[in-house]
């Protein structure tokens, strides 16, 4: 991880117009642009009093983001979603900083993710396992994976 980043854990209420920005321009250029996955990507989910949002911060810059909310169907378990890294920012550890904030905040609970496939070894690295069959999303196979209560 670089030294100057900054790990920022807020609710939507919390992130003021910028902040907001901020997450919807790096998911875009993420999801969107780069993996050329045109989908509407704001939903109610972002704003939901129960969703928290991991920021990593360089300067004034969001480089790499995720998002946690109660997994639906679930309310006790964690769901993690809209894992993201800047391409000028890989190989920073900047995810790995952001899943472990996850992980120390929530000790001891159910967490679910569905997981683009080739990421499936890296989620597995933090203690998920496949939970089902692959799926298509969007064009890009993904695979839903679970951590189990320890």
């Amino acid at each position: 991880m670089s030294s100057d980043s900054s790990l920022l854990i807020t609710d939507f209420r919390s992130l003021g117009p910028d902040g907001v920005y901020d997450i919807l321009a790096l998911r875009s250029d993420v999801f969107v642009v780069e993996q050329e996955c045109p989908y509407f990507d704001m939903d109610d989910v972002d704003r939901d009093p129960g969703t928290l949002h991991y920021r990593a911060v360089q300067g004034k810059h969001l480089v790499s983001y995720l998002r946690t909310f109660p997994h639906p169907g679930d309310s006790a378990a964690l769901h993690i979603g809209r894992v993201c890294t800047h391409r000028d920012h890989r190989h920073e550890r900047l995810a790995s900083m952001l899943m472990n904030a996850v992980l120390s905040r929530n000790p001891g609970r159910r967490m679910h993710l569905n997981a683009q496939a080739y990421l499936e070894k890296w989620y597995g690295s933090f203690g998920f396992v496949r939970s089902g069959e692959p799926f298509d999303e969007i064009g890009i196979l993904h695979v839903p994976m679970v951590r189990e209560t320890s």
